[in-house]
């Protein structure tokens, strides 16, 4: 690889530190930022030991960097699960059985590369290199293809469930796993062990350099762990310190040059002064333009938000009925989250006290039939005391963390009266009945407000 290699090895430990400290340092208390973090500081391990093992003067130093890799090889695996699996939720999703199984199966796993029993003899040096594999390298290889399975499983299943910008975090997600991680268990497991190939090895630098290009995208792009103001701080002020000392430096130079022999040197001081004294002023204004700039890039969406208000209230400005309101509400959000059918309940106070659906409207409902709801459904009832937006997959998130405190897999041990059980309960039938929707969002609306019995 020469030098041009190994500055590449650089960028890409680097990129992949400082990716991973940022993500940790906005969110440190979230399993998922905490997570990503322990991927990135292992990627960045394992591509420095990926180039010394293929960098080395003797077969020897050469087996000891190629051990160290595989070490390294499946920690990157166990954190890659770990992250997937996670995200992006606040708390480690595995219950305490399967991640202290987890652990127990990797930590021999992980001794046991270090070992002959794994990478018996190697010989040669760089990429040409003979390594005679031991009878370890089965449970090496068996761990590695559960991994890789795993990971894959829980990323589509998460990817078809998921809706909105959600589903597009979760398939840069997915791409960049399947570029960098399942394309170097390719080049640096099968090729090596199976194929005796062994020429792909230095390209595991590219591969960790595309996880953290994709990653970093996405993160710019579609808010992924949405540490979009700590960029666009960083951004503001690296900007703002450049173009002050570029402007500095330049006025200053030229004043040098032009006055230098007709300005004594308290006079190019004077003008150092007045310039720095001049930035100073014109810092801020420069701040809030650079400022406005940079977040209408990093949150394109939320101005978009602001323009679908103002138009959306100026279509209700103009609705004579409510109907004609729900219908303008429902096309301008399906227009605005690519919804592909959308449906919208009016609830109000019956005789005997309880709410019951007065009006319904839908768009996009082949089977408009499917939309009645009835009193076993609970969404009348769960939404009239509970009116705030809920997405189904923070629902089903809920939902599984209270089975976890049902079947006593929490740690330390938390348990649920009865009214939380039945809460627990009527929880799961809103589930399936938003699934039997097809629904990913809810959006409760109270208006207080008096209707006469003649307009409905």
């Amino acid at each position: 690889m020469g030098t041009f290699g190994a500055y590449f090895v650089v960028i890409a430990i680097v990129a992949n530190i400082l990716i991973g400290s940022v993500v940790f340092a906005f969110h440190p208390k979230s399993a998922t930022h905490r997570t990503f973090f322990f991927l990135t500081l292992v990627a960045a391990a394992w591509t420095a030991v990926n180039y010394f093992s293929t960098h080395q003067a003797t077969s020897g130093a050469t087996l000891f960097f190629a051990r160290l890799e595989l070490g390294a090889s499946v920690l990157y695996s166990l954190s890659v699960f770990l992250t997937v699996h996670t995200f992006p939720h606040e708390e480690i999703r595995l219950n305490k059985k399967a991640f202290v199984t987890l652990i127990a199966v990797t930590v021999p796993v992980l001794i046991l590369t270090q070992t002959p029993l794994v990478f018996h003899t190697l010989t040669g040096t760089g990429t040409a290199v003979n390594v005679t594999p031991g009878i370890g390298i089965a449970a090496y290889g068996a761990l590695s293809i559960f991994f890789v399975i795993a990971s894959l499983t829980v990323m589509i299943r998460r990817f078809n469930d998921a809706r909105g910008i959600h589903r597009r975090q979760l398939g840069y997600l997915l791409s960049a796993v399947l570029l960098s991680y399942i394309t170097a268990f390719f080049t640096n497991f099968v090729l090596v062990n199976i194929f005796k190939i062994t020429s792909l090895l230095p390209v595991a630098p590219l591969l960790s350099l595309v996880f953290v290009l994709i990653t970093g995208y996405a993160i710019v792009t579609q808010h992924l762990f949405d540490i979009r103001i700590f960029i666009s701080r960083a951004i503001i002020y690296s900007l703002l310190v450049s173009f002050s000392l570029a402007v500095y430096g330049l006025i200053v130079n030229i004043s040098t040059s032009v006055l230098r022999n007709t300005t004594s040197t308290v006079g190019i001081l004077v003008i150092a002064l007045i310039t720095a004294a001049a930035l100073s002023f014109a810092f801020e204004p420069l701040q809030i333009w650079i400022a406005e700039k940079t977040d209408s890039w990093l949150f394109k969406k939320e101005y978009e938000q602001q323009e679908v208000t103002r138009k959306l209230g100026e279509q209700l400005a103009s609705a004579i009925g409510l109907d004609e309101a729900l219908d303008a509400i429902m096309h301008k959000l399906s227009e605005v989250l690519h919804l592909n059918h959308a449906a919208a309940y009016v609830f109000q106070t019956g005789d005997l006290g309880k709410q019951v659906v007065k009006r319904s409207r839908q768009i996009g409902y082949s089977d408009p039939s499917k939309l009645t709801l009835s009193e076993r459904d609970f969404i009348v009832d769960y939404f009239t005391k509970h009116p705030e937006t809920v997405l189904l997959s923070n629902l089903e998130n809920q939902y599984t963390k209270e089975e976890h405190i049902i079947e006593g897999k929490d740690f330390p041990t938390k348990y649920m009266n009865a009214q939380d059980l039945r809460l627990h309960a009527v929880r799961k039938v809103i589930i399936d009945k938003l699934k039997s929707l097809d629904a990913a969002v809810v959006i409760p609306l109270q208006m207080q407000t008096s209707v006469k019995k003649e307009d409905l």
